[in-house]
């Protein structure tokens, strides 16, 4: 077990957070489909803990060290809100526990981010990553109906809303400007369109107004980055994959669920289509993640 978690990586949170969302989205064709995306999410994110458990010296190395790395870890916190969204029809308590355990937790990450890898910027640290700190609290209000919507949490839509301009703004000279073509990194860049996305289903699931033109704003928005990291698919997958794979899967599985709400309101035939072809995508990207983790986790095991 010590061989496997050694080499487990840190990015395969990202992975349980799209395996729960996954989850949640094909909970309305079948609890089947539900159940196996459940119990795939809870197997990455057990054995994630348990190199927590076990191996903390190394991970803290990492965040201490590593700007790629530590922005991609709360990851982990947003799998944990997730789960709990699941936990929340079963155990009220405990999803509510765990909702504001990783609230708090969230909280002090960003603070302890913010001063190793903000107070000394440099344009070299960016990576379209840092969207997961300063826009994936938007997590909690896609799951609001844990702590019933509670008005405080306006000011995480506050916060999260403006952190994504701010952010985008860096994160775009970074990729455009400065160059963003290291190998290792490149499949981080499908998380430019996980923040759209998010903040849409956040808006969803915490405002409400599926009618008002903020809400088809943000949709747009969303779909727009989502079109666009569609063309660095095909590069990614042709060069030689690393454990930022994992970084490929939320973002397109949170580009469909925004889809399936807009179509709900929308009614639109091309609305329709879009979904299914994003459907399709997300399912490919997670298969194709599952699958590279269980050979290259396979391999390294027999290697050592």
């Amino acid at each position: 077990m010590n061989k496997l978690l050694k080499i487990y990586p840190l990015p395969i949170s990202g992975f349980a957070l799209a395996l729960f969302t996954m989850a949640s989205l094909l909970s309305s064709y079948s609890k089947y489909y539900k159940y196996i995306f459940l119990a795939l999410g809870l197997l990455v994110l057990f054995l994630f803990i348990l190199k927590l458990i076990k191996m903390p010296k190394e991970v803290l190395e990492i965040l201490r060290t590593n700007p790629l790395g530590a922005s991609a870890f709360p990851t982990f916190f947003m799998a944990n809100v997730a789960l709990a969204g699941h936990i929340y029809d079963y155990n009220q308590v405990l999803a509510k526990f765990i909702y504001i355990l990783m609230l708090i937790l969230f909280l002090i990450y960003t603070l302890y981010f913010i001063r190793n890898f903000v107070v000394n910027f440099s344009i070299k640290n960016v990576f379209t990553t840092w969207y997961i700190v300063f826009v994936g609290p938007a997590i909690f209000l896609v799951h609001s109906r844990i702590v019933d919507k509670t008005y405080e949490l306006n000011a995480i839509l506050f916060y999260t809303s403006t952190s994504f301009l701010i952010c985008m703004i860096l994160i775009l000279y970074r990729v455009l400007i400065v160059g963003y073509k290291e190998e290792l990194i490149r499949a981080t860049l499908l998380v430019l369109s996980a923040p759209g996305s998010l903040l849409f289903l956040a808006y969803h699931n915490f405002i409400g107004d599926t009618a008002g033109q903020t809400y088809i704003f943000i949709y747009v928005l969303s779909q727009f980055f989502y079109a666009w990291v569609l063309f660095y698919i095909p590069g990614i997958l042709k060069g030689k994959l690393h454990p930022t794979v994992s970084a490929m899967t939320f973002p397109m599985v949170t580009g469909v669920f925004s889809t399936k709400l807009f179509a709900i309101s929308c009614t639109n035939k091309f609305i329709d289509y879009a979904y299914y072809f994003q459907l399709s995508i997300a399912l490919i990207i997670i298969a194709i993640t599952l699958l590279w983790h269980i050979k290259t986790l396979g391999y390294e095991m027999k290697r050592k």
